[in-house]
């Protein structure tokens, strides 16, 4: 592999990135929660998670991905119940 110098990053003076390395790197947000939200609450999530990235984390919007897992409450357990039993939800 060959390794170019990074001109992206603020330490790019002697900063050695392989090709692969810059050509996938790009921000990911994974969001997992229960099934259950419209696409308008989607929306809006995105929209609020997208802004709080290019404040806080200095990243461009156009290279952002943001990955909503929706997970049914009969496969999420915390302290060894179901959500589906949960009676504090």
């Amino acid at each position: 592999m060959v390794a170019v110098e990074c001109r992206r990053c603020p330490r790019a003076r002697g900063c050695r990135q392989s090709i692969t390395e810059r050509r996938w790197s790009m921000p990911v947000v994974t969001i997992q929660m229960w099934t259950g939200r419209t696409v308008e609450q989607k929306r809006a999530l995105t929209r609020a998670i997208t802004d709080a990235m290019v404040t806080h984390a200095d990243v461009k919007p156009d290279g952002l991905h943001v990955i909503i897992q929706e997970i049914p409450k009969e496969n999420w357990a915390r302290a060894g119940v179901l959500g589906i039993d949960r009676k504090d939800v």
